[in-house]
């Protein structure tokens, strides 16, 4: 006896990707653009500071990943990206704690996946590695 399973709901709809716009969370963006390209999702970069430093033009290139992957023609516009069926934001929170700022973003809106950067050592720059990151990415708050 096989189960119908219904497929029509995505599973990931939603991709979260905090940034501090260093080298290790390069890395956590291109697997967080490969995942919104597989699951066709709304893919969210964002970037929490106390300062007035996060311009959107420090956030990594979507376009130039893209023609990069020979997804989209070299000089694309920003709207041959939804050729794709993604959808890219780029937001610059304010906040003094990175990992506070990124829970109370997801608060309001909720994502599926989060891919973030990790280091080696146990804070990590600007707490997005500490215990408590880790534990309430564990409890995230589900839709």
């Amino acid at each position: 006896m096989n189960p119908i399973r219904n497929y029509t709901y995505p599973i990931i709809g939603h991709v979260l990707h905090p940034t501090d716009f260093s080298e290790a969370s390069l890395t956590a963006f291109h697997h967080a653009l490969k995942a919104a390209l597989i699951a066709q999702a709304r893919l969210t970069l964002i970037h929490v500071t106390d300062e007035n430093s996060g311009e959107v033009m420090d956030f990594p290139g979507v376009r130039a990943a893209l023609e990069r992957w020979s997804l989209l023609p070299k000089d694309s516009p920003h709207s041959a990206i939804r050729q794709l069926r993604i959808e890219v934001r780029k937001v610059v929170a304010g906040r003094a704690a990175p990992v506070e700022g990124v829970l109370k973003y997801l608060e309001q809106r909720p994502a599926d996946l989060m891919c973030s950067r990790r280091t080696s050592t146990k804070t990590g720059p600007r707490g997005y590695n500490s215990d408590r990151s880790r534990s309430r990415s564990r409890a995230a708050p589900g839709k």
